[in-house]
This record gives structure tokens, sequence and C-alpha cells, in this order.
């Protein structure tokens, strides 16, 4: 039963530790940097939306968030943000 319900389990609670980032482990960490990168491909790419969804509603497999191509454009995105220069309020 454990096999089953760790993937909805950890999808469903992951983000409560997004709260206390002194207390993060390594792996919450990095998938939250990796969310962060994917929620800004998702808005812009349908398919990549699509995968989202499937896996919000725990239709598909979080592991099909890590598809090569999704996993490409996460990357690229991450690297765009990068070089691009830093915007100051006023």
């Amino acid at each position: 039963m454990a096999r089953l319900l760790v993937a909805p389990w950890t999808l469903s609670s992951n983000s409560d530790l997004m709260w206390n980032r002194d207390a993060q482990p390594l792996a919450a960490r990095i998938a939250h940097w990796y969310n962060t990168h994917l929620f800004a491909v998702s808005v812009r790419d349908p398919r990549v939306w699509t995968r989202f969804v499937g896996v919000v509603n725990m239709v598909a497999p979080p592991a099909s968030l890590f598809h090569p191509t999704v996993l490409c454009k996460v990357i690229a995105e991450a690297l765009s943000r990068r070089r691009a220069p830093r915007r100051t309020p006023g």
C-alpha cells in the first residue's frame, strides 16, 4: 500500500515544505526550484500544461513532468532567467 500512496502523498504534501525554507531537505529545494521553472514554462506551452494538469489531477505519473522534452524546456527557462538582467522596482 505504501508504494501505491507515496506519489500522491508526496505530490500533495511537498508544497508544505516551502513555508520553512531553513528546514527544507535538499530534495524539497530541488523540487521547488524545478516547479518554479516548470510553472513558468507550462503557462506558455500547451503540451507542458497538459502534462502538468494530468499530474495534478493524478491521472498521469509525476515522472511525466521529467520527460526529456519537458526537462529541456525547464532547464532552458532557468538558464534564460539567469541571463536576463534583474529588474529593480522603482
